[in-house]
């Protein structure tokens, strides 16, 4: 039988990674979606939907992190009408 290959992050989805590793180890540290998309892109150079992107991008991003079977889980907090939600990185 084959060992299932990894699967590949995109771009998007790597910087994101690496944004929530360095900044975003626990619940206390975690970051709004918001803050998330400002970091991802250069200054000046987000889209409108900027936020929108980022929410589903980290989406797609913990479900690929889930099957490559990482040493972490991508957690968000309940959504809480209009207060933003927040994204952090939890060990299994």
């Amino acid at each position: 039988m084959k060992k299932p290959k990894e699967i590949v992050y995109s771009p998007s989805e790597s910087r994101l990674f690496d944004i929530l590793k360095e900044s975003c180890r626990d619940e206390k540290s975690a970051s709004s979606a918001e803050d998330i998309a400002r970091r991802m892109y250069k200054r000046g150079a987000a889209p409108y939907h900027a936020t929108r992107v980022a929410i589903m991008t980290l989406k797609s991003l913990g479900d690929k992190m889930r099957l490559n079977a990482e040493p972490f889980d991508l957690r968000k907090s309940k959504r809480r009408g209009p207060y933003p939600i927040s994204y952090w990185l939890e060990g299994r």
